[in-house]
């Protein structure tokens, strides 16, 4: 990787040429030195900075592929998430580490904060910006469980595995399940879940054998006598791990639309996985 940036001394030679005609100029005018001196010791800083910085990242391998780099930032009790989508992670990160400031002002970080930037990998630019668009540029609570109740229910989906299914609530404080319990995150917009999983139901119908199917605008339950069934599993690895195939037995024969939409809640949830990883990262501190 490397840094379009003239060398110490080449800029220093510059400068002093830029000094001496300034002072030359300064005795026919009032131009403030001082002034000029200060603007010239904040530039030089950003640019030593800068490549401070990216020295110590030049030996990180990022991929040639799309996907969003981003930063978490925290304020008070709350985090958000800002950044971008991209088509080249490691085109970003050169222009980034070049000191590009359309990149930092995107990201809302000053250039001796480009530590703290993330990125995470997806399968196109489009789905990229898909999930920019659900959880980017938005408040979520560090602590959502302590804060939930029933004026306020929060913004995850939650998610309960059964030994013959599963059922996911899409408000917590509506969450009635025994055994495990899991957080899935803000992984989609409930009124467009409800739609979807309706068109889908048909679909469940006809390739599992169903023992119970629900789905309305507080949950979706779905429990099978055969719990092994592919696509049984599919599902549960979906919400569990953010994880599936386009070739999987879950997609086929279904319409453009609603593979998308599976498609899309498979990378919001992985995406969130990342997150709150980051957030649990003790070098990052979020919860401190």
């Amino acid at each position: 990787m490397r840094l379009h940036t003239p060398s110490e001394f080449e800029f220093l030679t510059q400068e002093t040429v830029r000094i001496s005609e300034a002072m030359r100029l300064a005795s026919m005018s009032d131009l403030n030195i001082e002034s000029y001196d200060d603007e010239l010791y904040s530039e030089f800083s950003l640019s030593t900075i800068t490549e401070e910085i990216t020295d110590q990242y030049q030996n990180i391998e990022y991929p040639n592929k799309p996907g969003l780099v981003y930063t978490i930032f925290k304020s008070g009790t709350t985090f958000s998430l800002r950044g971008f989508a991209c088509e080249s992670i490691e085109d970003a990160f050169d222009s980034i580490h070049s000191g590009e400031k359309a990149y930092l002002r995107a990201l809302r970080l000053e250039a001796e904060e480009i530590d703290q930037i993330r990125f995470f990998e997806l399968s196109t630019f489009e789905r990229a910006e898909m999930v920019q668009d659900q959880v980017f540029n938005k408040r979520f609570p560090l602590e959502e469980d302590v804060l939930c109740n029933i004026s306020d229910p929060g913004f995850s989906w939650w998610y309960g595995k059964a030994d013959d299914g599963f059922r996911i609530n899409f408000k917590s404080h509506k969450f009635m399940c025994q055994g495990e319990r899991t957080k899935l995150g803000p992984i989609g917009d409930v009124i467009v879940a409800c739609l979807r999983f309706s068109k889908l139901k048909e679909h469940f119908k006809y390739h599992l054998p169903i023992s119970e199917l629900v789905i309305n605008e507080k949950q979706f339950i779905l429990r099978s006598s055969d719990k092994t069934h592919p696509i049984m599993k599919e599902l549960m690895n979906l919400f569990e791990k953010g994880e599936i195939s386009e070739e999987s037995a879950l997609l086929c024969e279904l319409e453009l639309s609603l593979k998308l939409y599976l498609l899309e809640l498979a990378d919001i949830r992985r995406f969130w996985m990342a997150v709150e990883g980051a957030l649990y990262d003790n070098n990052l501190n979020l919860l401190n």
